[in-house]
């Protein structure tokens, strides 16, 4: 059984909130064929996501000479891959290219963002947290504030 990581839960919390999001958003629209390509993009961003993961852990445990060919095997395989899902996409009717980019996309998205809300989160806590806490040295009546 492969256990998650901290940090692969995190990611994954995330990608969750964002693709939820995006799809409230889309469902608003009211177009069934961006829907459907958004989520055809996103599984397959999802586990394209996950292969990228097996290969790095694999990488790991390889020679230096054979991780540099492993890894731009991979990295073809993974490119080749969404090459075709674009192809499809763009040449099915009954999907919308944008959609299944935007699906390709949501765990970049999504990622990006958190990394700018913990970015501006730490800029909060560093600069204005001891300004908005209260004095704990002063007490009135016995008690603190």
């Amino acid at each position: 059984m492969n256990k998650n990581t901290p940090i692969e839960r995190q990611i994954l919390n995330v990608v969750v909130r964002t693709a939820g999001f995006l799809v409230i958003l889309i469902v608003l629209s009211g177009d069934i064929r961006i829907l459907w390509s958004y989520l055809f993009g996103l599984t397959i961003g999802i586990l394209m996501f996950i292969r990228m993961a097996s290969t790095a852990k694999k990488a790991l445990g390889l020679s230096k000479d054979k991780v540099k060919r492993y890894r731009v095997g991979q990295y073809l395989i993974r490119y080749i891959v969404y090459g075709a899902a674009l192809w499809a996409a763009y040449t099915r009717e009954y999907f919308s290219f944008g959609g299944a980019v935007l699906g390709l996309l949501t765990i970049k998205i999504g990622l990006v963002g958190w990394a700018l809300w913990r970015t501006v989160n730490n800029f909060y806590v560093s600069k204005f947290k001891p300004y908005l806490e209260p004095d704990k040295s002063e007490k009135k009546g016995g008690e603190e504030l």
